[in-house]
């Protein structure tokens, strides 16, 4: 989810780009609504996907750097490695996923 709504922000920073802010305003108004949240919980929502994701394209980008400087030299990347990063993005996604939950309004979600 973390993913999808980064990529979502970003296709929508595009379409929002050059338009009136009149015409921005309703397109992140459609967004939220889309989520079936208000626009506050929806700029909330965007922050934190936002920096959860970040912090999980850095944990990738540190396991693929470890696989392919083992590949270098033909070897295979180290399992306690590939496991500590597993262990790392599972906390990762389990601290996005709490700051979810309680920075959001659940009487406004749909």
């Amino acid at each position: 989810f973390f993913y999808f709504h980064l990529s979502f922000n970003e296709w929508l920073a595009t379409r929002t780009t050059g338009k009136t802010p009149v015409e921005a305003a309703d397109l992140n108004r459609k967004a939220a609504s889309s989520f079936g949240l208000q626009q506050t919980d929806y700029q909330q929502l965007t922050t934190i996907t936002t920096a959860i994701a970040r912090e999980l394209r850095g944990i990738d980008q540190e396991e693929n750097a470890h696989a392919n400087a083992r590949a270098r030299y033909e070897q295979h990347p180290v399992p306690a490695v590939l496991q500590q990063l597993e262990l790392r993005r599972q906390g990762v996604v389990n601290r996005g996923m709490l700051q979810l939950q309680q920075n959001l309004d659940r009487s406004q979600a749909v």
